[in-house]
């Protein structure tokens, strides 16, 4: 009997290791740090992130939007969890699109790419759309790249919030570099949602200003708190423009530490035209209630 357990376990395990292995499942990285590893710890943080004093103060409502886009952070949920919730909300509130494309920053050096895994949190499997997301890949001139997914939090960090307000979502993960030619990636996203007939929700996925000597960024020594909302205010002021050579020529100008400048002039060149509000902005000094030594900015902004 024994022997027969064993054998079973052992086969079992081949399975496992074979399926990861083969690349076609992702992961998590930064459960147990961003958000809790458990399944009932993360829903009841997601909870409490949109009944916060800094999130929206209540659940999602009836679906009553057209949302189709949205920027939300994407740092640790005790930092940035209720900021997001704004986005999220918005999102639930909205007509479920046959796709959620999440754009994300490369915070390891990795060029733009997309993946094609299914991607795992602790609450479940994400299953990806390979058919559009080849098609995007043979439009855009993008690769496939796993590996370079692997270790980046930037969409992880987005799939738990995702799953708590839509059941068994599509997504495709798109990583967007420096290398990026943004209006050449937006105009074959744009290629692909024709030739597919897909709705979709893009979520771009970003953090504003990171403030603090940590960055090797200290512009202000006076008012810090006051310039560094004016200075991710002017960002965002351009977001609302839905300009992107006006949102990277702000960025090239004040040297802003926007590490989803790229994800974002993407998604300012598909939409073109949009109703943009901003829905929350605050910075993790704001929640610790600590002094501006280092800070980063958090922004939800929808796009109808």
């Amino acid at each position: 009997m024994l022997f027969v357990f064993l054998y079973v376990f052992s086969c079992i395990e081949n399975n496992i290791n074979n399926y990861m292995i083969n690349d076609a499942m992702r992961l998590p990285v930064v459960a147990g740090s961003f958000y809790p590893e458990d399944k009932e710890k993360l829903i009841d943080l997601i909870r409490s992130c949109f009944l916060s004093k800094f999130g929206p103060g209540h659940m999602p409502g009836k679906k009553e939007k057209g949302v189709s886009a949205v920027i939300v952070p994407h740092a640790g949920y005790f930092y940035s969890g209720p900021c997001a919730a704004f986005a999220y909300k918005a999102i639930s509130e909205s007509i479920n699109p046959d796709l959620f494309v999440l754009l994300g920053p490369s915070h390891s050096g990795f060029m733009s790419c997309v993946s094609l895994q299914d991607w795992v949190t602790p609450m479940g499997v994400i299953k990806a759309d390979r058919d559009f997301g080849r098609k995007f890949i043979a439009n855009s001139g993008l690769l496939q790249d796993s590996e370079a997914h692997k270790n980046e939090h930037s969409i992880e960090v987005q799939l738990p919030f995702l799953q708590f307000i839509v059941d068994n979502p599509l997504i495709l993960p798109v990583m967007i570099a420096e290398n990026c030619d943004y209006k050449k990636v937006a105009d074959a996203l744009k290629k692909t949602v024709a030739e597919t007939g897909k709705k979709i929700i893009i979520i771009c996925s970003s953090d504003f200003t990171h403030l603090g000597s940590n960055y090797g960024f200290v512009p202000f020594h006076k008012r810090v708190k006051e310039n560094m909302h004016a200075l991710d205010a002017g960002a965002i002021d351009k977001i609302r423009a839905v300009s992107p050579e006006g949102f990277l020529d702000y960025i090239d100008k004040t040297k802003a530490t926007i590490c989803g400048r790229w994800p974002i002039a993407v998604l300012l060149h598909y939409l073109k035209k949009s109703d943009v509000r901003l829905l929350k902005y605050y910075t993790s000094a704001d929640i610790t209630e600590s002094e501006y030594d280092t800070a980063v900015g958090y922004a939800s902004i929808e796009f109808r």
